[in-house]
């Protein structure tokens, strides 16, 4: 089994699939950049009988705020709260809800290719301009060497 990452469970779970395993009820809106509201699945929220629906979920960065008591972030604190639990164990929970299938080792080659264009382009610079000057050739060589 690939190892899971805190990186692969905010891009791979969904907060709104979170809510639903938690039997937490969903309400559509359109207010600004949340889809979702609820109630607030905090315990410490008015003792965890909050009434009104403050805690507003935006599916599309996967994230939630509550107006009521401030609690918000991504998916992993959206799952503390739910289940009352900690870091690890939500970590170790949130990992069984991934489908290895998504998680590619070919995710992180990619964004590191995309890179050398760049990269290239900046070793052309800093070798045209360096000809110029003798001491800066120089300088460049041995900070190129480190």
């Amino acid at each position: 089994m690939s190892y899971i990452s805190k990186n692969d469970i905010l891009k791979h779970v969904s907060i709104v699939d979170v809510a639903d395993d938690a039997s937490i009820d969903l309400e559509g809106v359109s207010s600004g950049k949340f889809e979702y509201r609820c109630t607030c699945p905090s315990k410490n929220h008015k003792g965890g009988t909050e009434r009104t629906k403050s805690c507003y979920i935006n599916s599309g960065d996967n994230n939630f705020y509550c107006f009521g008591c401030n609690a918000g972030y991504n998916v992993i604190d959206f799952y503390m709260l739910c289940n009352d639990c900690s870091f690890s164990d939500a970590m170790s929970n949130l990992r069984t809800m991934i489908d290895l299938d998504k998680i590619t080792s070919k995710d992180s080659f990619v964004s590191k290719r995309s890179n050398l264009p760049i990269l290239i382009e900046l070793y052309s610079l800093f070798r045209k301009y360096s000809s110029f000057n003798e001491s800066d050739s120089k300088w460049m060589s041995s900070f190129m060497m480190r």
